[in-house]
């Protein structure tokens, strides 16, 4: 192995110990269970590593690790009915409610609104990093995520439970604390 391919192997073990879970929750949400996830971000990795070993560059290994998940998400939803949200994540009492309110509100967007969020709340990532995963403006992907809120607000039962749970709050901030719920116990 050459330096310049010792160096890329580096750079892809950095960017797998710090991007794993991001990506993980990201094909989850997308996916709906953990074998598929399991599957789509074992791919991803391989194939980013095969093909780009040479990448020195943390930022490109990372949004082509984004980039190639997403890829693969969407072909395994040509051949596979796509779920929002894990179906096998327990919930705690109280949450059911908000839990199934969530992802119906999730599974009223188009997969490219469902996308967004996937990546900014679920993935936690910035509306940086998901303009260079998606290869759109960045004040593009804060607008349709705007957008997509408004949709799942006038689509869906959410602004109930919303209600309910912060008095007055967005979407944006009961997704958040779906997703922290989320982590807690998957």
């Amino acid at each position: 192995m050459n330096r310049g391919e010792r160096e890329g192997v580096d750079a892809f073990l950095e960017v797998y110990e710090s991007s794993f879970d991001a990506l993980y929750r990201y094909v989850l949400s997308r996916t709906g269970n953990h074998d598929d996830a399991d599957d789509i971000v074992s791919d991803a990795y391989l194939r980013v590593f095969h093909r780009y070993r040479h990448v020195t560059d943390k930022e490109q290994l990372r949004r082509l690790l984004f980039v190639t998940a997403r890829n693969l998400v969407i072909d395994q939803s040509r051949r596979v009915q796509p779920v929002a949200l894990p179906v096998d994540c327990p919930s705690g009492e109280g949450q059911d409610a908000t839990a199934e309110i969530v992802q119906d509100a999730l599974a009223a967007l188009e997969p490219d609104e469902q996308d967004l969020i996937a990546l900014k709340y679920f993935s936690r990532l910035t509306f940086h990093e998901v303009s260079e995963i998606l290869g759109i403006n960045e004040r593009t992907v804060q607008s349709r995520l705007r957008l997509g809120f408004e949709e799942c607000d006038r689509r869906t039962d959410f602004r109930r439970v919303r209600g309910t749970l912060y008095d007055g709050l967005t979407f944006r901030l009961n997704l958040e604390r779906f997703n922290h719920f989320w982590d807690s116990k998957c």
